[in-house]
């Protein structure tokens, strides 16, 4: 069975593009779905049937998986059979007859901009750490990265005199990302003034790393935010992708065109981003509802 996945894995990868946490995911749901025939005794993949997808789902909903988490694996699970039933290593399709799980589409949580504005100039000494944290502070939010984006940012991707970055997003796709003045003022100073006092050898060209000057990962950033958000009054969820949903909401509530800002967030598709028009249409019944003397 792990030859197949295997096997899966790869092709997603080259004819689809697939990021690495998108593979990770999929690898883990497809071993837990293995397990959980083992556990049934059935013999492998060829012999499952829909009854065995639903028990896995069902377990998975039982557990307290998320819904989103429950539809992503479902996902997994179907892209997995096709691909293998376009190649000719199995038979049938136990996923077909079952609908696709409905994944919830909730609102993103925008920090408002006060908040976003204070969080975002808390780290104020000249500290190497200080330095850095604003920095990371004012790229997220500045830029809209995402977690992965900021911490694979090299210093040979900084295009500072003219505003921007190249990120590498999902899919291993090339984009560039503007950052604004603030952002940039913040990573020179970075650059100059802290990062000489945190880099190892081990850093590589790395623009961010983490007090042992090891590159940083995606729990020492969501660590750093939610620090930074603590002392800043922020809400204690905030973590690296509100700041994203506060970049996209803030650029749309202010008149930004739908499109650019799906452009500047590496959305693949205008419905992902559409989400954001929803969240101000929010605001503006408030605001509604709080000022005309009908409402």
């Amino acid at each position: 069975m792990q030859g197949l996945v295997t096997a899966f894995l790869e092709d997603l990868a080259t004819t689809r593009g697939a990021g690495r946490h998108t593979l990770d995911a999929y690898r883990r749901d497809l071993t837990a779905f293995a397990e959980s025939l083992a556990a049934r005794g059935v013999s492998g993949f060829e012999a499952a049937t829909t009854a065995d997808v639903a028990d896995f789902l069902g377990r998975c909903r039982e557990r307290g998986d998320a819904a989103s988490t429950v539809a992503r694996r479902f996902a997994a699970l179907r892209s997995f059979f096709k691909h293998c039933l376009r190649e000719g290593q199995l038979t049938k399709d136990p996923t077909a007859p079952l609908p696709q799980p409905r994944r919830p589409r909730t609102l993103p949580k925008a920090l408002p901009e006060p908040t976003t504005r204070r969080l975002v100039e808390s780290p104020e000494g000249d500290a190497p750490r200080d330095l850095r944290d604003r920095a990371i502070l004012e790229v997220l939010y500045g830029g809209g990265l995402r977690a992965s984006e900021l911490c694979g940012l090299r210093l040979r991707d900084l295009q500072l005199d003219d505003g921007r970055a190249r990120v590498l997003g999902k899919g291993d796709k090339e984009r560039i990302v503007q950052l604004g003045t603030a952002a940039c003022d913040a990573v020179r100073r970075w650059i100059k003034s802290g990062r000489p006092g945190l880099v190892r050898p081990e850093s590589g060209d790395f623009v961010f790393v983490g007090d042992r000057g090891r590159p940083l990962t995606r729990q020492t950033l969501a660590g750093i935010v939610k620090r930074r958000a603590r002392l800043s009054g922020a809400a204690s969820t905030t973590s690296p992708h509100t700041l994203r949903h506060s970049f996209a909401t803030h650029l749309v509530g202010n008149g930004a065109d739908i499109r650019a800002v799906q452009e500047m967030l590496g959305h693949a598709s205008i419905d992902t981003t559409q989400i954001y028009t929803a969240v101000d249409a929010g605001r503006l019944a408030s605001v509604h509802k709080k000022h005309h003397p009908r409402a």
